[in-house]
């Protein structure tokens, strides 16, 4: 209780003298309590209801708008304090900064196996190790100059190579790019049990053979 008022009858005063003209413009207290408060109100002479249409108007009589003056202030809830800016941009910037720590750690772990799988393939230079054994395989299997590149892959993989397909392949293309050898493209390539050894060029073909050019 409010003194003599009731809390809804209290919460009628002050939504009257706040300017809410009409009882439906009072959202709380719930209807029914809020019309049971209009009518008591009314009834001692401390709001006077006028009808417009369907609408009910609420006014203030003189002594009503003491009472509602007289009524202490209602209670807010505390709001909850809000953060700083500077403390959501201290708490970001911590963030951004430990994402930065785990990349540059994943990155190190990359490097120190990337570093492991240069070293694994061959301390020699791959372009000789290539034309080595593209002179041996023509020496040995009479291939008159032009030796297929699954022969190749394979007397690599035999001499203890071991270097991944992809990085022979690119070796072939830059010695090609050199003018150290020729990459011959395939007549019939559907024709191959062994396709996927070769190296498909775009715009010509799939390079299935190589041949030394002469010094």
């Amino acid at each position: 209780m409010f003194g003599e008022f009731s809390t809804v009858e209290a919460d009628v005063l002050r939504a009257v003298n706040e300017g809410r003209a009409s009882a439906g413009e009072i959202k709380k207290p719930p209807k029914a309590a809020r019309d049971e408060a209009i009518t008591k109100l009314a009834a001692r002479g401390l709001i006077v209801q006028t009808k417009e249409g369907r609408k009910v108007l609420l006014a203030l009589t003189p002594d009503g708008s003491a009472a509602a003056a007289s009524l202490p202030a209602k209670a807010r809830k505390a709001a909850a304090p809000r953060r700083s800016q500077d403390a959501a941009l201290v708490e970001l910037c911590t963030l951004i900064e430990d994402r930065f720590a785990r990349l540059e750690a994943k990155i190190d772990r990359l490097a120190l196996r990337s570093d492991g799988a240069v070293a694994a393939v061959s301390p020699a230079p791959l372009s000789p190790a290539i034309l080595a054994a593209v002179r041996d395989l023509d020496a040995r299997h009479r291939f008159g100059g032009v030796v297929p590149i699954p022969a190749l892959r394979t007397a690599l993989r035999e001499q203890g190579l071991s270097a991944t397909d992809a990085e022979v392949s690119d070796a072939l293309v830059a010695l090609e790019r050199d003018f150290v050898i020729d990459l011959l493209i395939a007549q019939s390539p559907a024709t191959l049990p062994d396709r996927a050894a070769g190296i498909e060029r775009p715009g010509r073909g799939l390079a299935y053979y190589v041949a030394p050019r002469s010094p």
